[in-house]
Parts: structure tokens; sequence; C-alpha cells
């Protein structure tokens, strides 16, 4: 399946002015500039990986960027695994995931979909890196009705 073609269909949104309230300090000033200085076609690890700014981001930019996140969580399969942070994106604060409630059920079946083959087609992976709780938290989360 082509889950990146689907989640670009899925998630069909122009790239916003600003990604962050960046005049709130200088961390959100660089996570906003990092964001705008990208395009969900290139960002890579490098932007996304430790120094997170998806954590300040506005919900237009990530729904702008998701298509992304789950390019790079393929990407990064095999070496950096991207996938445990989205992990914790989709995960955080559990059925209260602020995420979850920003996006359509279309989306979210979409996102349930992508995260239940990733669980069948990488158990490996998820175990190597201590995140097959994560996997089935966010698999339950994101399949709840709104």
């Amino acid at each position: 399946m082509d889950w990146i073609k689907k989640f670009k269909l899925e998630f069909n949104y122009k790239k916003p002015g600003n990604f962050t309230g960046y005049s709130q300090c200088p961390e959100s000033k660089d996570h906003n500039d990092t964001l705008r200085k990208s395009n969900r076609d290139n960002i890579s690890i490098k932007e996304l990986g430790v120094y997170d700014p998806l954590c300040f981001c506005m919900i237009e930019g990530i729904k702008y960027y998701f298509p992304a996140l789950i390019r790079v969580s393929l990407e990064t399969m095999k070496s950096d695994f991207y996938f445990s942070q989205l992990l914790f994106h989709l995960t955080y604060k559990g059925h209260d995931n602020y995420w979850y409630n920003e996006f359509t059920q279309s989306q979210r079946n979409l996102i349930h979909d992508f995260i239940e083959s990733i669980i069948m087609e990488y158990p490996k992976r998820l175990e190597a890196h201590c995140s097959v709780d994560d996997a089935f938290e966010a698999l339950t989360i994101w399949k709840q009705k709104a």
C-alpha cells in the first residue's frame, strides 16, 4: 500500500505561514523557523528528531505535515525509528489526545490502519525500540469513535 500517497490525499492542506506562537519564546521561534524552512516533501529526521518542533506546532501545521510524519516513520523504520516519536504524539493525553480531537473520522481511520499495519509488518522493530505498548495504546486511541 502506498501510505504516503493515501496520507497526502487525506491531509491535503496548504502550508501555513507560521507553525507556532513564535513570539512567545526563543525556542518557539526556532521551531517555527525550522518548520517554515522545510515542506512536507523534504522535512527529515534531522528536523523532526530529538529537538521535536511538533511539540510547539499549531494544529494547522500538524495537519499540513502529517503525511511527512508517515514518510519519515517509514524511511527510518530500520534506522532512527521516528515512529516511536510519532507514537508519543498519537498517545499524548490518551483518549483526550489533541490531534485525535482535531482530525476528521476519515483521518482517524487512516491513522488507525497505518498503526495496525506497522504492528503487523514490524513487530521486531517495535520490540527493539520498546514501542510495542505504545503502538497498541495508539491503536486503541485511534480506533475510538468520535
